[in-house]
């Protein structure tokens, strides 16, 4: 079986499922992994949400961008989401709408 990997840097490559979420930082991307580790990176994270969209990343926030894999609670009155590294990350309004609709197609399916 094939590794999938996705350019987040430089030379560098990650399975996108060793990323739990990315916070983004003017030119510079703070990558949050699996393992507690952090990396960062010169890469923007709208370059970064393009390449991971399609690995079911969700930006939550003009500066957020989560692995969907990773969420273990959302609490809809707080616009809130809980990460399975116990991170706490808050939606924009605009966004909440948009993982609530997300949320009810994956359910109806």
């Amino acid at each position: 079986m094939e590794n999938i990997t996705v350019r987040v840097g430089g030379h560098k490559k990650l399975d996108p499922e060793r990323i739990v979420y990315l916070e983004g930082d003017t030119n510079y991307t703070k990558i949050h992994l699996k393992d507690g580790s952090r990396l960062t990176v010169a890469t923007t994270l709208k370059i970064l949400e393009n390449r991971l969209t399609s690995f079911g990343f969700f930006r939550v926030h003009k500066s957020s961008l989560i692995n969907l894999g990773y969420v273990k609670v959302y609490d809809a009155t707080r616009s809130v989401l809980e990460l399975t590294n116990s991170r706490m990350v808050v939606l924009s309004r605009r966004k909440n709408k948009s993982y609530q609709e997300m949320q009810l197609l994956l359910n109806a399916n």
